[in-house]
């Protein structure tokens, strides 16, 4: 059964929202060397010390640890993605187990309370691994498959299955507009429902989610304030139950890029992070009954935040986190795993090999 929901807004792939925060004073000092980042070193603007290169490269430091997913049955468990390989971290013993191996990750994780871990590979399909490692498995075949989401029972993924077509076969045939859409699955793959929210005569629709307990979907979705202006972005809520999607919070800002969105567990807040110029990698939290976005993490050129996975009980959070520094007029960076509170503040580096 395919949902249709007509709605004055429209949805892409690579989505934006603003940040309110005020901005920090740049330094034009050189920040230290990445070996010596520590988890509240200060604010460097890039831009700053890059402004006399004519050509700037990014080189990207190893090891990097990416798509931290908490077992939602045991808090002290948590999976994550190094260097094409899937491992489990147990925090309470400091060990971690190899899943997969010889799989090139490229969206976040999300680990269900059936066992299974999904993502998407670098051939844009669907995949999921036992949290034991004894299964990997694809289980989408459409051209762009993206952005894997349990619900809170584990037994049903929401994903968007994005499909290409030419503007001559779009002309031809309309029709095909319609058919990337969200999709409804069931763990083996098989179809249980659609999402098609309808926008300028074709189906749109969000890569990053976070499905809770009420059957409530927080995404990203997007509104252009006139015709021939850009989209600005925020974040609303659909009710699985219902086919109702409700407007949480919209911005001015029409340049920005949301790189994740997480349902706490009490079903009111939503964390997600934004990324904007200096605001890069900033985490904040909206809630449901109204109010403006609330800062939890600042992010900067030099540190931070990407992904995130809240624990089921509340306590803390995961992040994988960016360190950066500039030497000439080359930036590397590498990424980390960093646990904290909810408040942003009690930041530990998880020490992972």
């Amino acid at each position: 059964m395919m949902r249709h929901i007509n709605v004055g807004f429209a949805l892409c792939l690579m989505i934006s929202i603003s940040c309110t925060t005020e901005p920090f004073e740049p330094s034009l000092q050189a920040p230290l060397p990445q070996d010596t980042l520590i988890a509240e070193e200060g604010c460097f603007d890039f831009d700053s010390l890059l402004n006399n290169c004519g050509i700037e490269q990014e080189f990207f430091l190893e090891p990097s640890y990416y798509y931290p997913a908490i077992n939602p049955l045991n808090p002290s468990e948590f999976v994550y993605y190094k260097d094409k390989q899937v491992f489990k971290y147990d925090m309470n013993t400091g060990t971690s187990v190899q899943l997969a191996s010889n799989i090139q990750v490229i969206s976040r994780m999300d680990w269900g309370r059936t066992g299974w871990i999904v993502f998407s590979n670098q051939s844009w399909k669907v995949w999921k691994l036992k949290d034991d490692g004894s299964e990997l498995q694809q289980i989408s075949f459409n051209p762009r498959d993206i952005g894997p989401e349990f619900n809170d029972a584990g037994n049903a993924i929401i994903y968007l299955r994005n499909m290409e077509y030419s503007d001559v076969e779009l002309k031809e045939n309309p029709e095909l507009a319609y058919r990337s859409q969200m999709i409804i699955c069931k763990i083996d793959g098989s179809s249980l429902d659609s999402i098609c929210i309808i926008d300028s005569n074709q189906c749109k629709g969000w890569d990053i989610s976070s499905w809770n307990e009420n059957d409530q979907i927080a995404h990203i979705d997007g509104k252009s304030t006139a015709i021939g202006e850009p989209l600005h972005y925020g974040i609303s809520s659909y009710n699985v139950s219902t086919n109702e999607n409700t407007t949480l919070y919209f911005d001015d800002v029409s340049y920005l890029t949301i790189t994740d969105i997480e349902w706490h567990p009490n079903g009111t807040d939503i964390f997600f992070i934004t990324h904007y110029g200096n605001n890069r990698g900033t985490i904040y939290k909206v809630s449901t009954t109204g109010g403006e976005p609330t800062l939890i993490k600042e992010g900067c050129d030099n540190r931070f935040y990407e992904d995130m996975s809240i624990s089921p009980d509340g306590d803390f959070m995961l992040v994988q986190k960016g360190t950066a520094y500039v030497e000439g007029c080359d930036t590397y960076t590498k990424r980390s795993i960093v646990k904290m509170d909810l408040y942003g503040n009690n930041e530990q580096l998880i020490n992972l090999k």
